[in-house]
């Protein structure tokens, strides 16, 4: 017959692997807390809208169009001072 001691070892190296293995596991996530601690995070920037989504607002043209403000909105039927980017404007 074999040895019931032998047999006890055996489950117990089984046991100390899997505890080796947990502590390892736990070693190691607590490792990788304290670099990522201790290293700076950097967040993405959000990126600037596109020229043709970032609102814009009416100034007085540049020469030589020489249109008021006043009679390019009553063209166009806009009563606030802010258009968007592709938004086409009638220049009277």
């Amino acid at each position: 017959m074999s040895d019931p001691s032998s047999t006890a070892d055996d489950g117990n190296s089984n046991d100390d692997s899997v505890v080796k293995t947990a502590g390892l596991v736990v070693f190691s996530s607590i490792a990788m807390s304290i670099l990522k601690s201790t290293q700076p995070i950097q967040l993405p920037s959000q990126p600037p809208l596109p020229p043709q989504q970032q609102p814009i607002t009416v100034k007085e043209p540049q020469p030589p169009l020489r249109v008021s403000i006043d009679a390019t909105k009553e063209a166009n039927g806009l009563t606030g001072d802010t258009i968007y980017a592709g938004k086409k404007l009638i220049i009277p």
